[in-house]
């Protein structure tokens, strides 16, 4: 019922911003990826997308794929089911990151982040250069 009250949040989001939305539930924590152990949401978050660039590089697709719980639900406003599974989401990761990986300069610039220790919501916007592109909002929750 939580998991549905806060899709439905977001979703709202979604509709009154006329942003994307994305819904990550259940990053793990050890043992799956050493990076997860002992981190906050909002630093191994800044980590991933900063460090790894997981949405815009194959490597950081895996490695994003690695922190997540064997059934993660990765929803995406722009696919018409949410993806269940660590395998699926790295193979959705990687899809997507081949795309946007045709260009050096495009990124995820993160443009404000909740605190939370197990939980965060983040507000991010596509860039290429010093160009602005899609905006959206993002909730994780670990294990």
């Amino acid at each position: 019922q939580t998991n549905k009250m806060t899709t439905l949040t977001l979703l709202l989001v979604q509709v009154l911003l006329v942003v994307p939305t994305t819904f990550i539930q259940a990053l793990s924590s050890p043992p799956f990826n050493i990076r997860a152990k002992a981190q906050t949401a909002p630093s191994l978050l800044t980590s991933l997308i900063n460090e790894s660039k997981c949405y815009t590089t194959q490597s950081g697709a895996s490695e994003f794929a690695s922190s997540c719980a064997t059934n993660v639900v990765y929803e995406d406003c722009f696919e018409p089911q949410p993806i269940v599974g660590r395998y699926d989401v790295e193979r959705h990761l990687q899809q997507r990151a081949k795309l946007r990986n045709q260009r050096e300069d495009v990124g995820v610039r993160i443009d404000k982040m909740s605190d939370g220790t197990t939980a965060c919501g983040f507000a991010w916007t596509w860039t290429c250069n010093d160009l602005e592109g899609l905006r959206g909002t993002t909730f994780v929750e670990l294990n």
